[in-house]
């Protein structure tokens, strides 16, 4: 077990639920250690030696600030590695502009959307997954000049996940109360875009396919879309493999909610837990661009070299849940 699993049990023993939440625990247990040897090596050695601890904490926190601060919490320098957009500057070629976001957990007000031909969000735009967040978001996608939107769920939009929700409404929204439309599905809801679910659809000549699934995280609460890792993971759901089957191959433009693994799919503590069978399936069917969320930490644009695949982590909130994040804007040219 891996002490990020070990971490995730011991949240799960303690009830939480959200990033925010093991952060927020985290900090104090480390704030608490950080003191205590502060302490002990004063008593012990001297208040010299319990400067010097604090000096080496204080610059060790300095040090990740500067390398992970400005992704994982909207912080520090913009890394210089760091792609936010690929334009195509010859005004003879003839492109389509595609804005890509994801991950905003209601915080789409606060985001400053760039023009373009087509709006991708690839899921989580609701934090905790009801009817009401859901309703809100269409009002600002309603407000927004893209010709073309196109919106995934992801395993926070708790509720457009119907088959899921009816048997786990009580473990997210004991509070809330059930959320419920009679017999309207949810999805008739978003009203102001092209809804997908593990569906196909052509726009601009370009072939989209979208999926809201994700891998179930091991050791936490399910959620919605979620999807069994593997065959041997106890829930009644697809496996990944048997999802990502379904993705055509002749798709351009593949929006999901869940990384590939190895791409832009990195934990804060550096693991990497991107899906391995979407991985495989993408380097089969070499989309154009695979746009994606999910790991609020790790966004950006990568382009993979061998098969021009543009890959767009566009979460836009950070790992406390506050819009930090620029839009990625993407330039294709048109087929």
């Amino acid at each position: 077990m891996t002490l990020t699993d070990r971490v995730m049990k011991l949240g799960k023993w303690l009830g939480l639920q959200t990033v925010s939440e093991y952060l927020a625990v985290a900090s104090a247990l480390l704030f608490m250690l950080v003191l205590l040897t502060g302490i002990i090596l004063r008593v012990l050695f001297g208040t010299n030696v319990a400067l010097v601890w604090f000096g080496l904490v204080f610059g060790l926190c300095y040090f990740q600030v500067q390398k992970h601060g400005h992704r994982a919490f909207g912080y520090g320098p913009v890394p210089s590695n760091l792609k936010t957009e690929i334009k195509i500057t010859n005004q003879n070629l003839d492109k389509i502009r595609i804005v890509c976001i994801s991950d905003t957990h209601n915080e789409h007000g606060g985001l400053e959307v760039p023009d373009g031909d087509i709006l991708i969000h690839a899921g989580d735009f609701t934090k905790n997954g009801t009817l009401e967040e859901v309703v809100k978001f269409n009002t600002w996608l309603g407000k927004l000049p893209h010709q073309h939107k196109i919106i995934i769920a992801g395993n926070h939009d708790l509720v457009m996940d119907q088959d899921f929700y009816k048997k786990s409404w009580r473990k997210w929204h004991k509070k809330e109360g059930k959320q419920e439309l009679g017999d309207k599905d949810p999805r008739s809801l978003l009203t102001d875009c092209i809804y997908l679910e593990n569906e196909a659809v052509d726009v601009e000549g370009l072939k989209f396919y979208g999926s809201p699934c994700s891998p179930h995280i091991p050791n936490y609460k399910e959620m919605a879309f979620n999807v069994r890792a593997s065959a041997k993971d106890r829930f009644e759901t697809p496996t990944a493999t048997e999802v990502w089957d379904q993705i055509p191959e002749n798709t351009d433009i593949l929006v999901t909610h869940t990384p590939p693994l190895g791409i832009l799919d990195r934990l804060l503590l550096g693991k990497r837990v991107g899906c391995k069978s979407l991985r495989q399936r993408i380097d089969q069917i070499k989309p154009r661009l695979h746009v994606f969320g999910h790991i609020h930490e790790d966004y950006g644009i990568h382009q993979d070299k061998e098969t021009s695949t543009i890959f767009a982590n566009a979460s836009m909130v950070t790992m406390l849940y506050t819009s930090k994040h620029k839009c990625l804007v993407i330039d294709l040219p048109r087929k």
